[in-house]
């Protein structure tokens, strides 16, 4: 019966996807279909046990999404579907007839996970994406279409684009909300690993309590909000520890390879998965503290070979293509100087980890940590297995208090180890207890200060009424002490911010905002609502669109924009005025709402689709830059003015060096003009491309007042500034490219 019911959901799920045009029902059967029934199925295999099955139903259309992805062309829509229905049906048919029922989770277990799911799920569709979340969108769609160089061009692992991947190609379309819910999901399942995680090394109070503390971990919950890595990463770790730890205990081979799934798959997400390894490799080993052990009897256990060699298959698959890749060296060398940068020397990181804490959590709930977490070595004689919990926890945070230069937000690798010994340090406490009125006492006081500091977390992340980040410290709360009076303001992600980029992204789509635009925003986040618009950061755009309460702004000249633009329009987000857009000619104000404008999005909308530039060029320079096309403004071509020229370059591999672009008005006798640089107005370093992106690159040649009357040739090309070496032209003398030339007429 319970087969038959698994096998009508998954083909209504599929007859929805099919058959349905509504968004948002596509969308639920598609998430129902990746992430839940798979799941189902697979905890009926492995014996009830549904946290488990879960994950694995996770795993595997990770990995199928990847091997998709693989083939030549788009990702077919029809064989991810017939392929992801019959992973979801696979399970209930290869197990044994009878299968045990689920376990489901017991009612202390339902709590916590009501009290995650409260802070990671509501208003997740508030906020427009942010930051590296366009990043990934983009290449999620870039790679739907075809482009699974993506992959390794991202200086991360592929997870992160895999999960919205799937979701999104059988969802058709895709909003804010969608792109996120799978990870809000995997944090809730997340959290459930540490309840058992903790009942296995401890007992169910311990691990009751500790799902109750990283259910409002704020770091956990920014992360289960955003497209991100990192809620992939922690549980594929929790994971791979939990079926691990079975097989400790029973030596069961399907456990050993389980656990090498989980790990091997970590490592599809993030670096930061390496630092659970050393724990795993104990349980891998079967050490239990406190019982005769041999190293040399561990190694040679035949399972551990097996499940060896399942996690280097798995981990192959994506990084020996990436090792050949042009992409590697870049990648090496931005995670050891830019994000890592040991420096070959220990730092001490205590500030800048109490700096981040106490901006995702209350200072208290901080606090409480501090003094939980070292008060749990009085339980190592009654818990042997907290050792297990404390090699955890003491991996990844001496690796960011001492060895990384700016751990940032990776401190959340530990939070999870520190919530098992908080637990066991508050059971102990209570055990300390005698006296039923103290007992009473200590929970209402505990319940109140529990209560707070999930209220700063609601506050922060769900309630938007005000974004609190965003205007802080104009609305700080009184309830909550900060070591802080300004928010530091580099690297936050999760919190709610909406200045109406999709009513931007309407608005272009109609034709009511057209040319070159700048803004005062990222560009990763307006390349997604633009569609990969053509933008500059230089001055003198078509369109200027300003955005309020924007977190790391680009600098734009304030009265370049108040004597050459005027207002155009108004975005308003719930009322208030959050965006505006500028042009160069004056017209009637118009004022929308961007409520009207919420989009949804297939993958072929957002990738470009037209040149953007008038004449094109098609020549290569050093072999590793392509110049494509360029405009040409000669309107003010006269003796004491200027052209304008904006060139449009694609690189073709990863760049390590950055290039000065130079354009000159020559004539073979004299130099009349030149503009060199780098590209667009020093903003974008050449080392910061990537191979098929287009940047538009605007120079002004100032033309002198002696200038001959008539044509005057325009020469471009690139050269290295340390060395002064132009990069080679084929067929262009002296490695300069004759694009056109300039009509220089005479004043008027």
């Amino acid at each position: 019966m319970a087969i038959g019911w698994h096998t009508g959901l998954v083909l209504l799920c599929d007859l929805v996807i099919l058959l349905v045009p509504d968004e948002n029902l596509c969308s639920i059967a598609a998430f129902v279909l990746l992430w839940v029934l798979p799941g189902w199925a697979w905890g009926r295999a492995l014996n009830g046990r549904w946290l488990v099955g879960l994950g694995l139903g996770v795993a595997i259309h990770v990995f199928l999404a990847l091997l998709l992805s693989y083939l030549p062309g788009a990702v077919p829509f029809g064989l991810s579907l017939g392929l992801f229905t019959l992973s979801a049906l696979a399970p209930a048919f290869l197990s044994r007839s009878s299968q045990p029922a689920l376990t489901w989770p017991s009612l202390p277990v339902l709590v916590v996970l009501l009290v995650a799911a409260t802070v990671r799920v509501p208003n997740l569709g508030y906020s427009e994406f942010q930051g590296d979340e366009g990043v990934v969108m983009l290449r999620t769609a870039a790679v739907i279409e075809g482009s699974e160089e993506q992959f390794f061009l991202h200086q991360k692992g592929p997870a992160e684009i895999l999960v919205p991947l799937a979701t999104w190609r059988l969802g058709h379309t895709i909003n804010e909300f969608w792109a996120r819910l799978p990870f809000a999901w995997l944090s809730l399942l997340s959290v459930a690993a540490v309840v058992d995680l903790g009942k296995r090394w401890f007992d169910g109070t311990v691990g009751w309590i500790a799902g109750l503390i990283v259910a409002i971990s704020g770091l956990h919950v920014a992360f289960a909000r955003i497209v991100q890595n990192q809620s992939f990463v922690v549980l594929m770790g929790l994971l791979g520890l939990l079926v691990l730890d079975e097989y400790r205990e029973r030596g069961c081979l399907r456990d050993v390879l389980l656990g090498a799934v989980f790990a091997a798959l970590s490592l599809w997400g993030h670096y930061d998965a390496v630092l659970s390894f050393p724990v795993a490799a104990a349980l891998a080993l079967r050490w239990t503290p406190g019982r005769p052990w041999s190293l040399r009897r561990a190694i040679a256990n035949r399972p551990l070979l097996y499940a060896l060699a399942v996690g280097v298959v798995i981990l192959a698959l994506f990084y020996v293509p990436f090792a050949f890749h042009p992409n590697l060296a870049k990648t090496v060398g931005y995670l050891t100087e830019d994000r890592v940068r040991m420096e070959g020397k220990l730092h001490l990181n205590f500030e800048k980890i109490w700096g981040v804490s106490t901006v995702y959590n209350a200072t208290y709930y901080y606090v409480a940590l501090l003094v939980l977490v070292p008060l749990s070595l009085v339980t190592l004689k009654k818990y042997r297995l907290s050792l297990l919990a404390w090699l955890a926890f003491v991996v990844p945070f001496g690796f960011y208090l001492i060895v990384v230069f700016d751990p940032r937000t990776h401190v959340y690798t530990f939070y999870a180890s520190a919530s098992l010994l908080a637990g066991a340090a508050v059971t102990w406490l209570w055990g300390r207890l005698t006296r039923t009125a103290l007992r009473w006492g200590i929970v209402a006081v505990g319940g109140g200060a529990y209560l707070l500091c999930a209220g700063y977390i609601w506050m922060l992340f769900v309630d938007h009424t005000p974004e609190y980040v965003r205007t802080y410290p104009e609305n700080k709360s009184p309830l909550y002490w900060t070591s802080y009076d300004e928010i530091f303001t580099q690297g936050l992600f999760g919190f709610p911010y909406r200045a109406g980029w999709q009513a931007i992204s309407g608005l272009m789509a109609e034709g009511r905002i057209v040319g070159v635009y700048g803004s005062n925003e990222e560009q990763e986040i307006t390349d997604w609502y633009t569609r990969q618009a053509p933008r500059i950061h230089c001055p003198g755009p078509d369109v200027y669109m300003v955005a309020e309460g924007v977190q790391d702004p680009i600098y734009i000249d304030p009265e370049e924009l108040a004597s050459d633009y005027a207002l155009a329009g108004t975005v308003l987000v719930d009322g208030r005025a959050r965006l505006r857009w500028y042009g160069r000619t004056a017209v009637e104000p118009v004022t929308v709402d961007e409520a009207d404008y919420r989009q949804w999005w297939r993958p072929d909308e957002v990738i470009p689709t037209n040149s953007g530039w008038t004449h094109p060029v098609d020549a290569t320079l050093g072999g590793e830059i392509q110049l494509a096309g360029y405009d040409l403004d000669g309107t003010h071509a006269v003796p004491g003015g200027w052209v304008r020229v904006t060139l449009y370059w694609r690189p073709l591999v990863p760049l390590r060096r950055n290039y000065q672009v130079f354009v000159h008005l020559y004539d073979g006798q004299r130099l009349w003009g030149q503009h060199d640089g780098a590209p667009e107005c020093t903003i974008n370093a050449t080392t910061r491309w990537e191979p098929g992106q287009v940047i538009p690159d605007p120079h002004i040649v100032p033309i002198p007042e002696d200038v001959p009357i008539g044509p005057m040739p325009l020469l471009v090309g690139m050269y290295d500034l340390l060395t002064f070496e132009r990069l080679v032209i084929p067929s262009a003398a002296g490695n300069a490219l004759r694009l056109t030339e300039v009509q220089v007429r005479e004043s008027p």
